[in-house]
């Protein structure tokens, strides 16, 4: 729904105002509205705009036609709303119509729209979530909630009681969070008994009724009872505790280890039917009383509260002059008191109703909305309990613009829109009612946005604007997040769009108003202020303990403990406060528990235990110590915790992995009780494998080195790595027979040229050079000499593949080029290295046998390394 934000303008008067609409679905509905203003040239245009529910409508939609006809002088104009087709869900309500023109707004009486179905009347239930009938038992609490329709969010919700209002005080309080209004009823008694209604706005919902629930079962023989369950009091007051036992066992009254009798200095008095008297209540009687039957070791607790008030700031008022128009602010501070003080505000002697649009009051202030004339007067904040009440007068007077007189107190600054500019919000900020800590999310849209809006927003003298690092987060679409609502942050909230200076900027406010903590207990923990309840750690480490709270009592005392001895505390003056702890581990004896106390002026109190235990790192060991397998073979390794405290993962590392090595995961087994297993082991298998223990304590970690024993086959290659298993027996009969017909083929003295001669020269060689890794320079080939044929594939591995080609001009006669068919083993990246491969070459080089392929070269200038043999043309791979 559209909104208007900020000041708008003012029509003197409505004329005409639209009238009540009884129709049937689906036909159309439609009111007429007439408005004037002053024919002055200067005066804004007369605008008129409607309203559903003290929602503005949006005029944009497809069922929504206006229709506006004004005078030549634009002193009167007439405003005509057409809905159709009508729904009944979405559109009925009360309608009015709004004139806008110099000065503020003026409404025109409401309108009811309704259904007819027949001759039956549709009145639906309007609310969200409505009362629903509560059975208590007497002495319990009773809470019934309520949310009105979204329509009706800023109307003013009230609870009655059997046709009455119902305040806040007392037994009783009334709450809303997240929209939802809650009516809570302490200690039940016979009076609550009766029907509750919650009404927002116009609205009325259905009746619940509050019932006490008659007790079913009756007390076991013997046992002790109290009534009271407990008792608040004010000083001078008289409170009677009755104990009593089913067996008509004596009983007596103790507060402490104490036992009492009657004392008449005290004004405390003890009978023998077990009565607990106090005939005048002093400050010194709060606390824990105790019944105890005779000869039994039953109890029952009961707990004597005094109620108090402390007097607000008698210079807390004053004389307020303010502008006509503008807004006024009223601070009135939470005075101490228990229990929790209500604040009431009240003008000219008569309550002040939170309407959230006139008035805005919240546990601190109080806001005053455009005023005008009839706002002089005098206001009061009246704080009030059980002990009493307490209050601030402030006088205000009203000054037409610009006639106030230097030094006269002045209201807050306030973001005034332009009396030219009437500012139509698509969305806009809304009131909300949280709690401290709690998350703030408003939306903030002109129905006209262009490509050079800008937002911002103002909250008193801070604005933020495209602002994402802070606990204030604000968007450049105009959205805006309050993290962790502080004090600081209620009152006012302005949007600001602005028009690249175009247009004169536009402003849309709302407020947070801050609700104070349900029930008697007015001191929590901060949002993860409360520290851990378990923390392990080892010795030698440290750590910050962290415990933070809120008060409405401040100060604050935050005091750290072990064993009942202090360690650390701190005072906070104001009402929020934190004290960290850090602790260093020495020994096993800083085991045990810490203690964080919080304490308020109230003498309320929290408490939080954070358990410390303190670990030994894990010793680990791994089974067994040394392991050598053949490839192909598995590899199983144990490790063992041979010590340690909790729980100890156990994981395993290799020298240059950091984990399991991805290529070859599918052949690793690592299972969480500490067992590897590495199937068909490779020969790259072979490593140094780590096992590491972890715990808060600290790691540890044992090693185990592993030899993988390497065969080579008849292709040089490494045993068991192949994936095209060949025969090897029929390979070297094959083998031998081509041999011969390639010696044939090629020529004997070329042969003997190319290769018996550069053998006699590597024995020589060999002879002369003690050092057994020979150069291989000798046995380089051309690459771009070699030429792979088509479909030459012979087979291939994990980390090569074997395939024909021709070898040209390694022997030439007579200025002719030789061919030489050969077979190429071309090595992986992955597989092999340099070194690896000289090493082999150097093998091979000096194995010559019949029945084995000869060596007639490697290309090892660039990868993919090749290594050259001879090729049997006659076998079929």
């Amino acid at each position: 729904a559209f909104m208007v934000c900020g000041m708008a303008n003012r029509a003197d008067e409505i004329l005409t105002h639209p009238n009540d609409v009884t129709v049937e679905e689906g036909a159309a509905a439609e009111f007429s509205c007439t408005a004037s203003r002053s024919p002055d040239e200067h005066v804004s245009p007369l605008l008129i705009v409607w309203k559903l529910n003290n929602s503005f409508l949006d005029p944009t939609r497809s069922y929504i036609s206006t229709e506006f006809r004004e005078l030549p002088d634009g002193s009167v104009a007439t405003a005509t709303l057409r809905i159709e087709p009508t729904d009944r869900s979405r559109d009925s309500g009360l309608y009015r119509c709004t004139a806008l023109s110099s000065g503020v707004g003026v409404d025109s009486d409401q309108a009811h729209l309704t259904f007819v179905k027949g001759f039956v009347t549709d009145s639906p239930d309007p609310f969200v979530e409505v009362p629903a009938d509560a059975t208590v038992q007497a002495g319990r609490t009773a809470t019934l909630r309520c949310q009105p329709p979204t329509s009706m969010a800023l109307s003013a919700v009230t609870w009655e009681k059997d046709g009455q209002v119902v305040r806040s005080e007392g037994r009783i309080r009334i709450s809303v969070r997240a929209k939802v209004h809650r009516l809570r009823i302490k200690n039940v008694q016979e009076t609550d008994v009766a029907s509750y209604v919650c009404v927002a706005g116009t609205r009325r919902s259905r009746a619940a009724r509050l019932i006490i629930q008659e007790e079913q079962t009756k007390a076991p023989s013997g046992s002790l009872t109290v009534h009271p369950s407990g008792a608040v009091a004010k000083r001078g007051d008289s409170v009677t505790f009755q104990c009593s036992s089913d067996r008509s066992q004596r009983v007596e009254w103790f507060k402490g280890d104490k036992k009492l009798y009657s004392r008449s200095a005290a004004k405390i008095s003890v009978s023998q039917s077990g009565q607990l008297k106090f005939k005048h209540v002093l400050t010194r009687h709060k606390g824990d009383y105790t019944c105890k039957a005779v000869g039994s070791s039953e109890t029952v607790t009961v707990r004597l509260d005094i109620a108090f008030i402390d007097q607000l700031p008698p210079d807390g008022g004053g004389i307020e002059s303010v502008v006509w128009g503008s807004s006024v602010e009223f601070q009135c501070p939470l005075p101490l008191g228990y229990p929790v003080p209500n604040i009431t505000w009240y003008f000219g002697g008569r309550e002040i109703r939170n309407d959230g649009v006139k008035y805005w009051s919240y546990p601190g202030g109080l806001f005053v909305n455009q005023v005008t004339d009839k706002d002089e007067g005098f206001y009061q904040c009246v704080a009030s309990n059980l002990a009493g009440n307490t209050t601030i007068t402030w006088k205000v007077s009203v000054q037409s613009q610009g006639t106030m007189e230097s030094g006269t107190p002045t209201n807050p600054t306030v973001l005034t829109p332009s009396e030219e500019l009437i500012s139509l919000f698509l969305y806009g900020p809304y009131n909300v009612s949280v709690e401290l800590f709690d998350v703030v999310r408003w939306d903030c849209q002109i129905r006209f946005d262009l490509d050079y809006t800008t937002y911002s927003w103002v909250h008193g003298t801070q604005t933020f604007s495209n602002d994402v690092t802070g606990r204030v987060v604000s968007y450049p679409n105009g959205s805006i997040v309050i993290n962790a609502i502080k004090r600081d942050d209620l009152g006012q909230w302005t949007c600001v769009a602005g028009f690249g200076g175009l247009y004169k900027e536009s402003y849309c406010s709302a407020f947070i108003h801050i609700v104070e903590p349900t029930g008697i207990v007015p001191l929590r923990f901060d949002h993860d202020g409360r520290p851990p309840a378990n923390l392990d750690i080892g010795v030698g480490q440290f750590h910050s303990l962290s415990c933070s709270a809120w008060t409405t009592y401040p100060p604050l005392t935050i005091t750290w403990t072990k064993n009942d001895i202090i360690l650390q505390r701190i005072q906070s003056p104001s009402s929020t406060g934190s004290n960290q702890l850090t602790i260093s581990i020495t020994d096993k004896s800083d085991s045990g528990s810490y203690f964080c106390e919080i304490q308020d002026q109230a003498n309320m109190t929290l408490l939080a235990e954070t358990r410390v235990t303190v670990m030994d790192p894990p010793v680990v060991r791994i089974l067994p110590e040394s392991v050598t397998v053949n490839q192909q073979e598995d590899i199983r390794l144990t490790c063992e915790v041979v010590s340690g405290d909790g729980d100890i993962a156990l994981s395993w590392r290799a020298t240059g992995w950091p984990g399991l090595p991805q290529s070859t995961a599918q052949r690793f087994d690592e299972n969480d009780n500490g067992t590897l297993v590495i199937r068909n082991a490779k020969s790259f298998d072979a490593n140094t494998y780590f096992c590491v223990g972890s715990n808060p304590g600290g790691d540890s970690i044992a090693s185990v080195n592993v030899t993988v024993n390497v065969v080579l086959d008849v292709e040089g290659q490494v045993g068991g790595e192949s994936s095209n298993s060949v025969p090897i027996a029929p390979i070297i009969a094959v083998c031998g027979v081509l041999y011969v017909a390639l010696m044939v083929a090629l020529g004997v003295r070329c042969y003997k040229r190319r290769f018996y001669s550069k053998e006699k020269e590597t024995s020589a060689q060999t002879r002369n050079d003690p050092d057994p890794q020979a150069t291989t320079d000798d046995m380089e080939i051309v690459r771009s000499h070699l030429e792979r044929g088509t479909e030459s594939t012979v087979g291939s591995g994990q980390y090569w593949t074997v395939y024909k080609a021709e070898l040209k001009n390694q022997c030439s006669k007579g200025g002719e080029t030789m061919v030489t068919s050969v077979l190429v083993k071309e090595l992986h990246e992955e597989g092999f290295n340099r070194d690896r491969l000289m090493k082999e070459v150097r093998a091979t080089k000096r194995l010559h046998h019949d029945n084995v392929l000869a060596l007639m070269g490697v290309c090892s200038d660039q990868q993919p390394y090749l290594v050259v043999t001879e090729n049997l043309d006659q076998v079929s791979f």
